[in-house]
């Protein structure tokens, strides 16, 4: 299917791939941006065996940058990589990439992005597929508190600043099932 589509873009990256390696080596940052866009090329064809290695080698690329292991920019790229191991059914290896990418967003205190409602929201689905109660306990916990603080955020928007939010979190299951209806109804005002 790629090779009807997009024959010209994949060519394209490719030569613009090898003239950045010859200028600044194999393992430069600057191979990023062009590695990404052959890999979400193969990605969205589902290619994954040609898309796999290339996340990978821009993983190594971010992870012995500057930043090092907790670079957040990696973020994406174990986020890309554990939805091509879930649709390849490996759900143990989805679940590691995603936990990891979910790990660097809290050491980087990286909290209430959409990445991070992502990552939680794939990782509730491969849990539930893999029936790990206990895990998806842990996950609906996680995601009970991220969108409790998102709708605290909302309403601190759309209040007057003189009137103060109670943004108090807790995560037990008596408590979301009691939260829902205003969290609901949170979410539909926004």
């Amino acid at each position: 299917m790629l090779e009807e589509t997009g024959e010209s873009v994949y060519h394209s990256a490719l030569k613009r791939i090898e003239k950045t390696e010859m200028a600044w080596g194999k393992s430069h940052p600057r191979l990023v941006n062009d590695l990404r866009n052959l890999s979400d090329l193969f990605f969205v064809f589902g290619e994954y065996e040609k898309a796999k290695p290339l996340y990978w080698r821009i993983l190594d690329i971010q992870q012995n940058g500057k930043k090092g292991i907790l670079n957040p920019e990696t973020v994406d790229t174990l986020l890309s990589l554990g939805e091509i191991y879930e649709a390849e059914s490996d759900f143990t290896k989805a679940e590691q990439l995603l936990r990891a990418a979910l790990g660097i967003l809290t050491k980087n205190e990286i909290f209430g992005s959409e990445v991070e409602a992502r990552i939680l929201l794939k990782l509730y689905g491969i849990l539930k597929l893999s029936n790990q109660q206990e895990k998806i306990l842990e996950i609906e916990n996680k995601l009970y508190v991220f969108l409790n603080n998102y709708a605290a955020n909302v309403e601190a928007k759309a209040t007057p600043s003189s009137t103060p939010v109670n943004p108090t979190v807790s995560t037990t299951a008596a408590t979301v099932e009691q939260e829902k209806p205003r969290l609901i109804s949170i979410y539909s005002a926004a």
